[in-house]
């Protein structure tokens, strides 16, 4: 979904809630985005990490934005081709004596998948976190020069 799009829908002006509603305005502004989400899912508009994913002759380098979050929060495995995210943004507000205006941020536990193509070095796959940036590197092996072989054709 494009950023403008969710802006304006996080700013829908007809929809307003007493503020002992705002749980249920949080919850239909999520539901309202993910209605215009190509992936179908309520988690993009929430705690879904957004991921960019390029190619160089050398390697694929994935980078998932994770804010508010550090390496101990991460989990990362690479298993059949698969590159799997796994995480967690604990919730470590405190609710008392609080009366909440905008409670738009998300908390919970999150997971992305991604294939990729059998060329990747899976034992010199590195990664590092900066500043909320996850930064995985995926080592492509380089292919073997392509050699003509002569198949010799037997009489029957």
């Amino acid at each position: 979904m494009s950023t403008t799009l969710q802006r304006r829908i996080q700013r829908l002006p007809f929809i307003s809630f007493p503020r002992e509603y705002d749980d249920v305005e949080t919850g239909f502004r999520r539901l309202a985005g993910s209605l215009f989400d190509p992936t179908g899912s309520a988690e993009a508009v929430g705690l879904f990490p957004f991921v960019e994913i390029a190619e160089t002759t050398e390697e694929f380098t994935c980078t998932a934005e994770l804010p508010g979050l550090t390496q101990k929060d991460v989990e990362l495995s690479f298993e059949n081709g698969m590159l799997l995210i796994k995480g967690e943004k604990k919730d470590e507000r405190e609710i008392e004596n609080k009366r909440y205006h905008v409670l738009e941020r998300a908390y919970g536990s999150f997971q992305r998948s991604f294939t990729f193509p059998a060329s990747v070095k899976s034992d010199k796959i590195s990664a590092e976190f900066t500043n909320g940036l996850l930064t995985v590197h995926l080592p492509i092996a380089k292919k073997p020069e392509m050699e003509v072989k002569k198949i010799a054709i037997t009489a029957t």
